[in-house]
């Protein structure tokens, strides 16, 4: 579903956030230090280990971590590096004609959905727009 789609997407922004070194896994002194800027409980600490800390060593690396949520950790890396390039104001913008209305999903990502959705409705009767959806859910 759509809300299951933006979970993920806040989930996998949160642990790029968590890990502020950049080396793919996220310690217990990075977790702490998160928690306590954003004031969750201990309880909070303990049960992201307990999902996502398969190996039990303290540390949830990305591969575990995106094993949790069911996605591939090369998907995780391409996201990591489109929301670095973000913050970073070195994205390409979404073309003038298009809006979003609410994502967490990178620009760079919004960008190439954007357009895709232009390439196929430019290609097909603008009275088959439900060729164009299943298109686009393909892609």
């Amino acid at each position: 579903t759509q809300s299951t789609g933006r979970n993920l997407e806040s989930m996998m922004s949160m642990f790029l956030e968590l890990d502020t070194n950049r080396d793919e896994k996220v310690d217990t002194s990075e977790l702490k230090r998160a928690f306590d800027r954003k004031n969750l409980s201990g309880s909070d600490v303990t049960y992201f280990l307990s999902k996502f800390d398969t190996n039990r060593d303290g540390t949830v690396t990305m591969g575990e971590f995106s094993r949790g949520l069911g996605v591939d950790i090369e998907e995780m890396r391409k996201i990591r590096d489109m929301l670095l390039r973000q913050k970073a104001g070195r994205h390409d913008p979404l073309p003038s004609d298009f809006s979003v209305v609410s994502s967490s999903m990178p620009l760079d990502s919004q960008r190439r959905i954007a357009e895709k959705f232009r390439s196929l409705y430019s290609r097909t009767s603008h009275i088959d727009t439900n060729g164009v959806a299943i298109e686009m859910k393909r892609y």
